[in-house]
């Protein structure tokens, strides 16, 4: 090759080395200005630094972030942009970096807090890397501002712990598990098991259920049940604790988890078991009430008719319970009811069912009998058993049952329709003289049912005034004139005619009706006795009698009701008198006799009627507001029957006279016994000698007569 080409072919490969080194570093410069825009344009702050710590390059971000321009800090300590209390630790990793090529400082990543321009600390994350420029050695730190995550991350916790709070402050227990692992729980459920978190996280639930209920808790757990359930639960010292559980499946902690919330209801089901109890039993005696009872005898009557046997229901009513509740006080009848409910259980079989339908009411289920001839042996082993007397606060009382028994029949009667035939047998036998058993007959159904009629009838008489007022003289014994009339009521009934007061007034006393009854005699009379003495004016106005039953006295609101009466008819309260009987007093004495002083202070008389029937005990009468005694019929009627009844009589007119009360005698039919009450110094009497009953219009004509002078006493003799 010749020399030219040989100098021509060098040429050339210096052009193409030149071009080559050209083009090398256009695309160095072309990479670094990518690098720079890179750089400038990465939102954090990207810096370098020298081994003696000065900044070499600061980037947009790094002006962003810290405030600075990047003039105005390249060339200082790069320790500028971080608190004081941190400098003294940076600048010693890097010297022990370059002393000892510590790996931890490169590559690590570590949160520190940066300082801005003008002072305010901010937290950010530091990354630190080793770069070559220009034939340099450099650290290369990249710094993020974590503020924002920072204050996300701080929520976040205190969201995380107001929801522990709320979940420990829950009173509900409630549990994170993952397959019946328990992974979290609450305080209350820690309480609710008497558990610390050390004893329940990691745990299976299973261990915490009552052995007993594991399977269909195992099953619930398997099958995703979020439905609630019950369940019993074990305490760490093996108490049982009703349990209410559901559960839900939630994503927690990136992983799908069940939370259970569990409820201890123990306290609640002991509050419905008592509720049942309660809602099943008397509270008094602990027996079946008439619900319990009602079951227990359906479902005898069912396994009867399977049997082909007997039952028997017995009900039971006390006789003279309340004369000793009214006596002796609710605490003392109490008291009895307990007793006697000893003595009817003592009386029967174990399988027997004996249960309290309410007040003195009781009644007992037999079953499995083979004749009606076992129960009747139950009827009398009770009224034996009842005979003996039972001590109460101090006293002997009696207290007698009567007993109404009834048997099913074809099998197709309903546990009512026995109970009822049960009731009518009782009535029954209450009726005929009580202390004694009755069975039931369709007899006694129907007359049953005619005084079911006949209280309905009676609960309308009011509303349709079917009441009427007969009146009875009284007749001064010594001048046979009238002194007074007794109010006698009677019952004008639209189908039976005239009912006499034995007919009706027993019901009434026994219903309450007499109440409403006695309230409406009351205001009559007094209204009729205004009229009789305004129409005959004489020095001595006619007084007028009205009976009083025990009922009307007890009532809250009798004395209010009297003096309404007087006020509505204008009647001077001197000319009314009031006659109760020895046992209406007695029955509440104190609160009785109270409200008789409160209307004798208003000058209303008192007259204490059927004399003799009662109690008797004349030093009694010292406590009584009476002013008048009348002698019961019958001492009359056994006058010339039995020798001491004319001294009885003569003693007791003789004592009534010396403690100042007026005698009436009752009953007087013949001049023979009107002419005793006379010379035994009765001052007044009373009787079909003198008049019967009559209405007003009949009873107009003798007060007329009389007027003219012709007295019932004179016309009788």
């Amino acid at each position: 090759m010749g020399l030219r080409a040989l100098f021509r072919r060098k040429r050339k490969d210096l052009i193409l080395r030149t071009t080559e080194h050209k083009r090398a570093k256009d695309e160095l410069r072309k990479s670094e200005a990518r690098y720079r825009a890179v750089v400038n344009t990465a939102p954090d702050a990207i810096i370098t630094i020298t081994p003696d710590g000065m900044i070499r390059s600061f980037n947009r971000g790094a002006e962003h972030i810290f405030g600075y321009r990047a003039e105005e800090v390249i060339g200082q300590l790069f320790t500028l942009i971080m608190p004081e209390r941190f400098r003294e630790q940076c600048m010693l990793g890097l010297q022990r970096y370059l002393e000892r090529h510590e790996s931890q400082v490169i590559g690590s990543t570590t949160e520190l807090i940066g300082l801005r321009n003008g002072g305010s600390e901010f937290p950010v994350e530091l990354s630190l890397g080793e770069v070559h420029e220009d034939g340099d050695w450099l650290f290369a730190a990249i710094i993020r501002d974590i503020t924002e995550r920072k204050r996300v991350e701080e929520e976040l916790r205190l969201s995380e712990e107001r929801l522990r709070g709320l979940a420990d402050a829950a009173f509900e227990g409630l549990v994170i598990s993952d397959r019946g692992i328990i992974l979290e729980a609450n305080q209350a459920l820690l309480d609710i098991l008497g558990r610390t978190p050390a004893e329940v996280i990691g745990r299976s639930i299973l261990e915490f259920v009552a052995p007993d209920y594991r399977d269909p808790v195992r099953q619930n757990i398997l099958s995703k049940l979020e439905e609630p359930y019950e369940t019993v639960g074990l305490r760490k010292d093996g108490t049982r604790l009703d349990l209410e559980v559901r559960g839900k499946a939630i994503s927690y902690q990136g992983q799908s988890v069940r939370v259970t919330a569990v409820r201890d209801i123990t306290e609640r089901k002991f509050l419905e078991q008592r509720l049942r109890y309660q809602a099943l039993h008397d509270l008094l005696t602990g027996l079946p009430n008439r619900t319990l009872f009602m079951n227990h005898l359906s479902n005898a009557l069912t396994r009867t008719g399977k049997r082909r046997r007997r039952v028997a229901v017995m009900f039971v009513d006390l006789d003279n319970f309340k004369f000793v509740n009214d006596t002796l006080g609710h605490h003392a009848g109490d008291e009895l009811l307990v007793t006697i409910s000893e003595r009817l259980r003592a009386c029967l079989r174990f399988e027997d069912t004996l249960g309290r339908l309410g007040g003195d009411e009781f009644a007992i289920l037999l079953e499995d009998l083979a004749d009606e001839s076992e129960a009747t042996g139950v009827a009398e082993r009770i009224i034996e058993q009842l005979r003996v007397p039972f001590t109460l606060s101090n006293y002997e009382v009696f207290v007698t049952p009567s007993i109404g028994i009834a048997f099913n029949g074809s099998g197709q009667e309903s546990p009512e329709d026995i109970l009822r035939d049960a009731d009518v047998a009782m009535y029954w036998s209450k009726r005929e003289g009580k202390a004694r058993y009755q069975l039931f007959e369709p007899s006694i159904e129907a007359q049953s049912t005619e005084r079911t009629r006949l209280e309905h009838d009676l609960r309308r008489a009011l509303e349709r005034d079917e009441f009427r007022l007969y009146y009875q003289p009284v007749v001064g014994v010594d001048s046979g004139r009238i002194m007074g009339m007794e109010a006698l009521v009677r019952w004008e009934h639209p189908e039976r005619g005239l009912v006499l007061p034995e007919k009706f007034v027993p019901l009434a006393e026994e219903t309450g009706l007499i109440v409403p009854i006695g309230k409406w005699v009351l205001r009559e009379a007094c209204r009729q006795a205004k009229e009789w003495q305004e129409r005959y004016p004489s020095e001595m106005p006619l007084m007028v009698g009205v009976n009083l039953s025990a009922r009307q006295l007890e009532h809250p609101g009798f004395v209010a009701e009297v003096e309404e009466a007087l006020r509505d008819s204008r009647l001077d309260p001197r000319t009314l008198t009031l006659e109760i009987t020895e046992s209406a007093v007695v029955k509440d004495e104190e609160r009785n006799i109270e409200a008789m002083r409160r209307l004798e202070a208003l000058g209303i008389r008192f007259a204490l009627d059927d004399f003799g029937t009662g109690y008797s005990a004349l030093a009694y009468l010292r406590r009584l507001p009476v002013g008048l005694l009348k002698l019961d019929r019958s001492f009359l009627e056994r006058v010339g029957e039995e020798a001491e009844t004319e001294v009885l009589l003569s003693g007791v007119i003789s004592i009534a006279s010396g403690l100042g009360l007026y005698v009436l005698a009752e009953g007087v039919e013949t001049p023979e016994q009107l002419a005793l009450v006379k010379s035994l110094g009765c001052d007044l009497a009373q009787g079909y000698y003198f008049s019967e009953p009559l209405p007003n219009e009949a009873l107009v004509e003798v007060l007329h007569l009389e007027r003219q002078g012709t007295y019932l006493g004179e016309a009788k003799a």
